[in-house]
């Protein structure tokens, strides 16, 4: 009843976003400027709100997100209030090709602190997905590649299909088998405006419905693929990720999944089609054991 007193006294300004899974507001409560997250209808919005709270609170210590405010439940939806952050997307340093080393850099620290925060297989997306209870990483991409296995068989062609299929089965079979040493806190969804720069250069990642736990490599790949290769091959030569065959095939699967969700939704999904090409090919080309 305390929560939802306090709830109350929130004094919405602007609506700042109406997305799948919640509404967003900018607005006050005692004064302070803060942001309201409320889950649209259904079961499925809500434990994705409520994972993004989970969420907030594990990666608190580090800064590195904004300040869980307040958090609970109103009329059968999920609802969060953050701190209000003064920042900017990446998106739009990246339109304005103001980008800088130093950027993408914290951008990867961050990513790195995450890859210490350990949690249980089941956590966030894991478990609050429409579909069954995922067992683990490896259970969850590829129950993702089943559902998009029609499209990409449509979009790609043969014989790079059935070679692109088997080195999928073959990757998630080995890590379906290893999941044991993956149980990293997980984004799931790093791109442009889900990382603020703050006018002081501090940078926050935002909406965490996807959270997981998962593979830290997964959330550089999938930053990779957003930024652009050679953005982040420039910045990151010494980390060597380009040698490890896990990081691209992480590139290449989620490459995928980008091209299945754009070719389904009537989207442009070109750049993602030619990106998954040349991954493929490099990676065939210099990995003769690709686990």
């Amino acid at each position: 009843m305390k929560t939802l007193k306090q709830l109350n006294e929130f004094l919405p300004v602007k609506k700042l976003g109406n997305g799948k899974n919640s509404k967003v507001w900018y607005g006050f409560l005692k004064g302070k400027n803060c942001v309201l997250k409320l889950a649209n209808n259904g079961r499925h919005s809500s434990q994705r709100i409520s994972s993004e709270s989970l969420a907030l609170r594990r990666v608190s210590p580090f800064q590195i997100s904004p300040k869980l405010i307040l958090n609970g439940e109103i009329n059968r939806k999920q609802f969060i209030v953050m701190e209000f952050l003064q920042a900017e997307p990446l998106s739009k340093k990246l339109k304005l090709k103001k980008i800088s080393p130093e950027i993408i850099k914290k951008t990867y620290r961050i990513l790195k602190i995450l890859s210490d925060i350990k949690v249980d297989k089941g956590f966030g997306y894991l478990k609050s997905s429409q579909e069954a209870l995922f067992s683990g990483w490896g259970d969850f991409l590829e129950t993702r590649y089943v559902h998009q296995k029609r499209i990409l068989k449509l979009v790609i062609k043969e014989p790079m299909f059935s070679l692109f299929d088997s080195y999928v089965k073959e990757w998630i079979t080995f890590l379906k088998s290893n999941d044991v040493r993956i149980g990293s806190l997980m984004h799931g969804d790093i791109n442009g405006e889900n990382i603020l720069i703050s006018n002081n250069g501090k940078e926050y990642l935002i909406d965490w419905e996807n959270v997981m736990s998962g593979d830290h490599l997964a959330d550089l790949a999938i930053f990779c693929n957003r930024i652009g290769e050679r953005k982040f091959n420039y910045f990151f030569q010494k980390e060597n990720l380009f040698e490890s065959s896990r990081f691209c095939f992480y590139r290449i699967f989620f490459l995928s999944q980008d091209l299945a969700y754009n070719f389904k939704n009537k989207q442009p999904y070109g750049k993602y089609l030619l990106g998954l090409k040349k991954c493929f090919k490099n990676e065939n080309k210099h990995s003769n054991s690709k686990l």
